[in-house]
């Protein structure tokens, strides 16, 4: 008995047979396959050529093939295992050999014969064996100068018009596929169960890989992970559930989908089969809504899912998904079971009933800067940062520095005979002429008052001021009758 594989018409290997090969095997070798493993690991590929000459006058081509080399029992034929009729540019043919029952060390005959009408014009044969885990490629021509040489024994093949040795050991058969793959026959009825592959190589088209010399969308469940096809069916690819046992490796989003439904898809529950688990806080509930697990309260009690609990259903809100939208540009949250709403990021409410209006500060104190020495300032809803009092940013520089000054230029007094001022460390420093003294940055007469203080007011209430250098009672100038009679 033997494994062979019948192709379509190959025209170029690209180291991967393309199209579906045709397997021929007799019903008791494929029962008795016991290495199936091996046997898809190791084989022999065989590609079949003709010379020009041979190639006009072939008609049909016929190859054979016996198992356990020419020392076979008499009464074991040779098998056919290519039959087919030729017709324009048909070489290079191929045929592929699987050692049958795993028996990697068995030996073959493959004799390749030409006919025109039932007579045969010219032969090939290889005589050799396989090489356990590997693939090999041997080529046969059908050669013009061996027309009419049909007289070779089972061990010779005809080669440049003699009978020749036709024995390759199998190591020496060629590792590397030839180049280019085109075949145009199909595998035809009577040729026994068909193989798609040798190789994952030949299945990618499908996006399927070989298993068995069968193309396969999956081998096991665990490679069907979706609700509505966790069962692997071979060659048909992942489908549909048929017992509980194809879901218990399903989700969704995290949930089990254990139970098989009527319609084939995975679930976490069936009316008739809940397969829910009973809610673990007060005044629970739970039912199967379209095949999922749906929790809630009983009469008189809100479910909340961000706990998940029960409150009693008085309260506005379990979350702010539960609150109402709001006036534009508002968002709402739930605290404590009340819904409250707050302007969104980059909206304020600057005035009450405004509404929320595009804006980043209402007041200055709404910007705050983390730098030292910078104030922010509220400016039609928008902060603008600069130096803080007491603070001065230089030219060429980016960060602000205590002081007043940068040059003597931001230090000169209103009138220079008064005094003079030099920048000294980022700081105004004064020398009042005699008669005069400093006051907030100028040099003014001594007799002059600088602030209130020197007025002898109360700062915090206000009373007095001092005015272009004269202390003045603030109470005189809102009620002149008080000056005169005080006069």
């Amino acid at each position: 008995m033997v494994d062979m594989l019948r192709s379509r018409r190959i025209a170029g290997w690209g180291g991967r047979l393309l199209g579906w090969v045709c397997l021929w095997w007799s019903m008791a070798l494929w029962a008795g396959c016991g290495d199936e493993e091996a046997a898809q690991e190791t084989a022999v590929l065989v590609e079949i050529d003709a010379e020009a000459r041979v190639r006009q006058l072939a008609e049909r081509l016929r190859v054979t093939v016996a198992v356990d080399g020419v020392d076979a029992d008499a009464d074991q034929a040779p098998t056919v295992v290519k039959d087919e009729e030729l017709g324009g540019d048909t070489f290079p043919r191929h045929v592929a050999l699987l050692p049958a029952e795993g028996r990697e060390d068995r030996s073959f005959v493959l004799t390749a014969q030409v006919l025109r009408g039932e007579t045969a014009v010219a032969e090939a044969r290889l005589v050799s064996g396989y090489v356990p885990g590997q693939v090999r490629y041997p080529r046969l021509v059908l050669q013009d100068s061996c027309l009419g040489e049909l007289g070779c024994s089972a061990a010779q093949s005809c080669e440049d018009g003699r009978c020749e040795d036709a024995t390759v050991l199998p190591g020496a058969l060629p590792t590397e596929a030839p180049s280019g793959l085109e075949v145009d026959s199909t595998c035809g009825e009577d040729a026994g169960p068909c193989a798609e592959c040798v190789a994952d190589a030949d299945c990618e088209a499908a996006g399927q890989r070989c298993v068995d010399y069968v193309c396969v969308g999956c081998v096991d469940n665990g490679e069907c992970t979706a609700v509505d096809a966790p069962r692997c069916a071979g060659v048909q690819g992942c489908t549909g559930c048929l017992t509980d046992a194809d879901c218990s490796h399903v989700a969704l989003d995290g949930v089990a989908q254990r139970i098989c439904g009527s319609d084939g898809r995975c679930v976490e529950c069936t009316e008739s089969r809940l397969g829910c688990a009973t809610p673990a806080y007060a005044h629970g509930v739970v039912e199967c809504v379209a095949g999922a697990c749906a929790y809630g309260c009983s009469a008189d009690y809100r479910y909340c899912a961000s706990g998940p609990e029960c409150r009693d259903s008085s309260v506005e809100c379990c979350d702010a998904v539960d609150c109402t939208a709001g006036a534009e540009h508002q968002e709402a949250s739930c605290d404590g079971g009340v819904c409250s709403y707050q302007c969104a990021a980059g909206y304020l409410e600057c005035e009450e009933g405004q509404g929320c209006v595009a804006a980043e500060c209402c007041k200055n104190t709404d910007c705050v800067s983390d730098e030292e020495g910078v104030a922010g300032k509220c400016t039609a809803g928008v902060c603008v940062f600069d130096c803080a009092f007491n603070y001065i940013r230089c030219p060429g520089a980016s960060a602000c520095v205590p002081g007043d000054c940068c040059s003597n230029a931001d230090c000169a007094v209103t009138d220079p005979s008064t005094g003079t001022s030099v920048c000294e460390d980022n700081s105004c420093v004064f020398s009042c002429a005699t008669g005069y003294k400093e006051c907030l940055g100028d040099c003014i007469p001594e007799d002059n008052c600088c602030t209130a203080r020197d007025c002898g007011c109360d700062s915090l209430t206000l009373t007095c001021r001092c005015v272009s250098g004269v202390c003045r009672d603030l109470t005189l100038t809102e009620n002149p009758g008080a000056e005169e009679a005080t006069q």
